[in-house]
């Protein structure tokens, strides 16, 4: 589907995400957060960003979740394209396990130290480079285990593609499956065409005061980068650091 129509059909909503979270931002509160309602057969509650990413030799991706379940597999952050569908893809899992597609294969699948609990809030952060293939996840500021190397070394993450928060793009723009949707809610993704270093990600995950909040994408930025809505994500104040 072209962008221009997604952008007729969503404007609406993106006018309401706008209007919260500026009157978010007046009230104190640094952003907001999405809840991602059940998925269905006819339903997929979803954000789909306005644009795409460029070219990318390394990044960090890192963003505050809360699942309300977790007796299955959570699609999170999905990046598709023609030739991959999996180009970037992030899950979570029962067993404190979490997800990392770059490129399709292979995939990174390890356990984290930190229990991943129904209904709380975590913050993670996943870490790719291309120069030696160096892959990573550190959830609440801490590595997770089996993170490794030469992850895809030498890839460019290409161009072109959409990103889709909540669900699993099997195709680009669609191709869900309501059984590997988010059922949850995210707040503060960011993305950074850099790797981040432990000290900065350990920060991200801190519930600094508002001043000393200065670290934000400069790909993605939750409060500035525009998505659009679909099938009832509601939007409102988030309440982490509360």
């Amino acid at each position: 589907m072209q962008l221009s129509s997604l952008l007729t059909r969503g404007v609406a909503m993106v006018f309401t995400f706008s209007w919260l979270l500026a009157r978010a931002l007046e009230e104190g509160e640094i952003t907001s957060k999405v809840k991602f309602p059940p998925s269905t057969p006819s339903s997929f509650p979803r954000l789909v960003m306005d644009g795409t990413l460029p070219n990318l030799r390394e990044f960090t991706l890192c963003y505050w979740f809360k699942v309300h379940r977790l007796d299955r597999r959570l699609h999170i952050f999905s990046y598709a394209q023609d030739a991959t569908d999996n180009e970037i893809l992030t899950y979570v899992e029962a067993g404190n396990v979490m997800g990392f597609y770059i490129g399709g294969t292979p995939e990174l699948k390890i356990e984290c130290p930190s229990d991943i609990e129904v209904g709380k809030w975590h913050h993670v952060c996943y870490v790719w480079s291309s120069w030696e293939g160096g892959s990573s996840i550190m959830m609440n500021g801490y590595r997770c285990h089996g993170n490794s190397t030469g992850v895809n070394k030498g890839k460019t993450v290409q161009a072109g593609g959409t990103v889709v928060l909540g669900q699993d793009q099997d195709t680009v723009g669609g191709g869900f499956d309501a059984s590997e949707s988010m059922e949850g809610e995210l707040s503060e993704l960011n993305m950074w065409n850099s790797v981040l270093d432990s000290k900065q990600i350990l920060h991200l995950s801190k519930c600094a005061d508002v001043s000393e909040r200065h670290l934000y994408g400069n790909i993605i930025q939750w409060e500035k980068t525009t998505f659009i809505f679909y099938d009832g994500v509601v939007v409102s104040p988030n309440e982490i650091c509360a």
